[in-house]
């Protein structure tokens, strides 16, 4: 399990995404930050009879683009079946069009939740350095503080 976690941090290619923190400490397992996607929920676009296919526990895939003059990328494209070509994130859809990545916490060094927590509050943004392997599947590298 720790191995197929691994894959994506020694095969992966680097792509830089927004995140919205949303949890920034708990007081019995050090700071954390609890990370939301802007796709990790199955957009409205998402067309009817896609909707009706996909069930909780399918595979997602979430078609990546770089933004224009940017080094964020964005997601283009929700798809049941892998993308032929392109940058591409395999997800596991839960209920009510969640999708779920394994990039949804972070574990922070003891003392610097609070620096993400002010980013947040001033709208400075904080983004997430993640690592995506050639099979869709990615693993979370960095936080970074835009």
């Amino acid at each position: 399990m720790i191995a197929s976690r691994s894959v994506p941090l020694l095969t992966g290619r680097p792509v830089l995404v927004r995140v919205v923190p949303v949890d920034p400490r708990d007081l019995f397992r050090g700071d954390y930050v609890t990370l939301g996607y802007e796709f990790s929920q199955l957009p409205a676009s998402f067309s009817g009879d896609m909707q009706r296919a996909s069930r909780p526990g399918q595979p997602i895939y979430v078609s990546l683009e770089q933004e224009a003059g940017g080094a964020h990328w964005k997601p283009v494209d929700y798809a049941l079946t892998p993308p032929s070509a392109g940058v591409y994130l395999r997800g596991t859809q839960r209920g009510y069009g969640r999708i779920d990545y394994g990039l949804d916490r972070w574990f922070l060094q003891q003392g610097t939740g609070l620096a993400f927590e002010e980013a947040i509050r001033s709208k400075r943004g904080v983004s997430a350095e993640i690592m995506v392997a050639p099979n869709g599947r990615a693993a979370l590298k960095n936080l970074v503080l835009d």
